[in-house]
């Protein structure tokens, strides 16, 4: 690699650091998401140095920070592309997991993966968990079954089956099947749209939180209370009376 092109990265990661200073003195908050876009380009040309540079018994923990660096690189990127456009949460939801499945086809059709056999099937039989939590999801749901939130029909609030253990578990599930086909192809194309999904999974999860305490008023919010996010609920206070 171009020992430039580390230097380059620095170079571009102290301008944005100064016009984002400069930005952030005058008050011109686009400007100050603009100039962070750069930010994670010039930071994983820093790191892609860093592997490049370090002694081969350091290569295996150099490879994993720079996979780790490109994840970061990428969350930034989207936080503040989200900011500087008028691009919502489900366009970015739609973006990455679209962008997902052509990254993956290509990873098992190459076989890109830097893990040992044993992780691979361990993701395997983590995806086969998320396919099968995601089906009985849908099968509980039944008519009340929305891809994303409704603008007029109304449904019902389901709180029974699976839904008594968590409050998502149709994400719960996608998320399963994500980190399955990381933990069988693991590259660095596959792990920045896992991590990009599974986050903008998250934020649907918080628009819809957020739509169905509107919706159903208290009796979402007791079922908020007694159901956790993804996965467990917690423990029912008995108020036992003693006998005198």
């Amino acid at each position: 690699m171009n020992k430039l092109i580390p230097k380059i990265g620095a170079v571009i990661v102290a301008v944005t650091v100064f016009l984002f200073a400069v930005c952030m003195i005058v008050k011109f908050h686009f400007g100050s998401y603009l100039v962070c876009m750069f930010l994670p380009i010039g930071y994983i040309m820093m790191a892609a140095g860093f592997q490049q540079e370090c002694c081969e018994a350091r290569r295996v923990s150099a490879n994993i920070g720079l996979i780790f660096s490109a994840i970061y690189a990428a969350l930034i990127f989207l936080v503040y592309f989200a900011q500087t456009t008028s691009v919502t949460v489900e366009t970015l939801m739609g973006i990455a997991t679209v962008g997902i499945i052509p990254a993956q086809l290509l990873s098992i059709t190459f076989g890109w993966s830097h893990l040992p056999a044993h992780a691979r099937f361990t993701g395997f039989c983590v995806g086969m968990v998320g396919d099968l939590i995601f089906l009985i999801s849908v099968l509980c749901m039944k008519d009340s079954w929305r891809a994303g939130i409704p603008d007029k029909d109304r449904t019902e609030l389901v709180t029974d089956g699976i839904y008594a253990y968590s409050r998502n578990p149709a994400f719960l599930g996608f998320d399963l099947q994500y980190i399955g086909v990381l933990l069988m192809y693991c590259n660095l194309l596959t792990g920045i749209f896992t991590v990009s999904a599974i986050v903008m999974l998250h934020l649907q999860i918080m628009q819809e939180e957020r739509y169905l305490t509107t919706a159903f008023g208290t009796e979402y919010l007791d079922y908020h209370h007694q159901v956790f996010r993804y996965l467990g609920r917690r423990k029912e206070k008995r108020n036992e009376k003693t006998e005198m």
